[in-house]
């Protein structure tokens, strides 16, 4: 079986100039022009309404937005997705992926490891136990392997 999902997938798309007298320098995508732009005027606005107008604040501003914009959409802290996908990777971890008992924030254990991601909406919780032979367990908790188990055995009956 062939997989090209990758080769049928069309290329992004690109600008080259932005009206009849302005040619970039080269090819850019769509996307992350309309971020930087957006993020330009968006910090523009920002710097005069704080520190009032001059042009020369308002262009700084403007530009820092703009490489603001241009991290969000093309440095990738994860390989293959941008900054802006993972601060909402992260952003969607801290909301959704919190379980609440009572009303109250908790971490939920299963053993003795945590259950990093629940499922959306309500989980019930439930205690559950069972029958555990002595010397199974060690003192967290953790099973210990059956070979291990008659190793220790042999070292408290001689130690005994």
């Amino acid at each position: 079986m062939l997989a090209a999902t990758s080769v049928l997938k069309p290329p992004p798309a690109r600008v080259s100039r932005l009206g009849p007298g302005i040619k970039l320098p080269r090819t850019v995508e769509i996307k992350t022009l309309a971020v930087c732009s957006i993020l330009f005027v968006i910090f523009a606005a920002l710097t005069w309404a704080m520190f009032g107008f001059s042009l020369q604040r308002i262009l700084i501003g403007g530009v820092l937005g703009a490489v603001v914009g241009w991290l969000l959409v093309t440095y990738s802290p994860l390989e293959g997705e941008t900054l802006g996908k993972w601060f909402s990777l992260i952003l969607g971890k801290k909301i959704a992926g919190t379980t609440r008992v009572s009303g109250e924030r908790a971490r939920v254990f299963v053993g003795i490891c945590p259950v990093e991601h629940t499922a959306k909406g309500y989980v019930t919780i439930s205690h559950g136990f069972g029958r555990v032979s002595p010397g199974s367990v060690d003192e967290r908790g953790g099973i210990i392997p059956p070979e291990e188990r008659e190793a220790l055995d042999i070292t408290q009956r001689i130690s005994s």
